[in-house]
């Protein structure tokens, strides 16, 4: 499974079982579409790791941005999804 391929899947979670606002869940998607896919949508999820996450930070860092610019919840537990995958 390609991140691609996870991320609506992780988006409905967000929705269904985590009880993500609305607008939160938008903002989830709308770091998926301007972070996530550019840098890991064709990606299969087993074959991001730790290092490929540093390298999404400093990519942010570069354009004045943070990891935790994301929302708070969505970044950690897309950073968990992956480090649970190494």
């Amino acid at each position: 499974m390609t991140v691609s391929e996870l991320i609506p899947l992780y988006l409905r979670y967000c929705q269904v079982e985590r009880f993500v606002a609305p607008a939160s869940l938008e903002k989830y998607a709308g770091c998926c579409r301007v972070w996530i896919l550019p840098n890991f949508g064709g990606v299969a999820v087993e074959d991001v790791g730790r290092p490929d996450i540093s390298r999404l930070r400093e990519r942010m860092s570069d354009q004045g941005l943070s990891f935790i610019s994301l929302p708070t919840p969505f970044a950690a537990s897309f950073a968990n999804v992956f480090a649970l995958s190494e």
